[in-house]
């Protein structure tokens, strides 16, 4: 077996799913810059660069993620605080 394949479509639809679907562009831009570098560096062959460039945009996607899903909470608890005024 050789070494495991980064899988770039994965890492590409979370990233941009991070930048829509969370409103966080300031995550999801980066992810999905390094996803796009991390599918040009396995084309070219360069497989542990790929996992660097995979491994950063999972972490920007993830973080983004969070912190979005952070602010929908945020805003939940304001919406139902404010209803009981």
């Amino acid at each position: 077996m050789g070494p495991k394949r980064v899988n770039s479509t994965l890492l590409l639809a979370s990233a941009i799913a991070v930048t829509t679907l969370c409103a966080a562009p300031p995550f999801g831009i980066p992810a999905i810059l390094y996803a796009l570098s991390a599918r040009a560096a396995e084309g070219s062959g360069a497989a542990d660069l790929a996992r660097r460039r995979a491994r950063t945009s999972v972490v920007f996607s993830a973080f983004g993620a969070a912190l979005g899903l952070l602010f929908e909470l945020y805003l939940l608890v304001r919406h139902l605080a404010a209803g009981f005024q």
